[in-house]
């Protein structure tokens, strides 16, 4: 079937920010680098890229500056073991992104939820002495829901195979519902299961008809497996982070002492102003 993706490379705070971009005049040879590692295996004829620019025209002050979001630093976890990092000092940081992605055993089914990759967090300030958070990064994903104060809402399409799992975007699955999609000559006569009370990013199916796909809705949080240490809720650079004035801000991650907890994936990423 058709598969698509629109995303945004967002050089300011928000959608058509005002304020903060990337002025191009500044730079000489401006260039997008695009890589991909799909097969013909996944992809039966070459995919196309289409890039849209937004400007903004006419205005002779320019921007005050831009944003950049990168993967700073990015392991593969160990069972039981403490990684600990200390932040640049280089520009101030307006968001903390931790994306916690586990292994995977047979059938695409994670082999843990992704809180016990950084089961215990310890974020401080000034080399330890102010602590800003040190707990459990499930406490910490729900302070980011009460935070943000809604549910993420994903749909999925997909013909797996029974006892096979699917990716469904969310870390945390507060719950979901699904029914049957004709996409043969046949009309479904069977009403697709999923296994219960799985709330992590994979939904395994348990029955399923050919020809029919599963068509399902979900709702809960951590989207794509993230956590965030934000410092942005008065979103002006004069209020973010500043890791020189706060010297040294550290974060400790300690990945949980149980098997199911190695072989998965840490990346932290920085969004900073510019």
């Amino acid at each position: 079937g058709m598969k698509w993706c629109h995303m945004l490379m967002n050089f300011g705070r928000k959608f058509f920010d005002r304020d903060y971009g990337i002025d191009l005049t500044a730079w000489d040879n401006v260039e997008i680098k695009i890589t991909n590692d799909g097969t013909s295996t996944e992809f039966s004829s070459d995919f196309a890229v289409t890039i849209e620019m937004f400007l903004k025209e006419g205005d002779v002050a320019g921007f005050k500056g831009y944003y950049r979001t990168e993967e700073w630093r990015s392991w593969t976890t160990v069972q039981n073991e403490w990684t600990y990092l200390s932040l640049p000092v280089e520009n101030k940081i307006r968001r903390v992104m931790l994306q916690l992605l586990p292994g995977y055993r047979d059938a695409d089914i994670c082999k843990t939820n992704m809180y016990n990759l950084a089961h215990t967090l310890k974020f401080s300030l000034l080399t330890g002495k102010l602590v800003v958070f040190d707990g459990y990064s499930m406490e910490l994903a729900y302070e980011n829901y009460l935070d943000i104060g809604k549910d993420y809402i994903t749909s999925r399409m997909t013909n797996k195979a029974v006892d096979q799992g699917m990716n469904i975007g969310l870390g945390r699955a507060l719950g979901g519902a699904w029914g049957a999609g004709q996409i043969g000559a046949s009309a479904g006569t069977t009403v697709p299961n999923m296994v219960g009370r799985n709330t992590d990013q994979t939904q395994q199916v348990k029955t399923q008809e050919s020809e029919i796909l599963i068509q399902s809705l979900w709702k809960g949080f951590c989207p794509e497996n993230t956590l965030l240490l934000r410092f942005d809720r008065i979103d002006d650079p004069e209020q973010y982070l500043d890791p020189a004035a706060e010297q040294t801000v550290q974060l400790h991650i300690h990945t949980r002492d149980i098997s199911d907890a190695a072989a998965g994936k840490v990346n932290i990423v920085l969004d900073r102003i510019i």
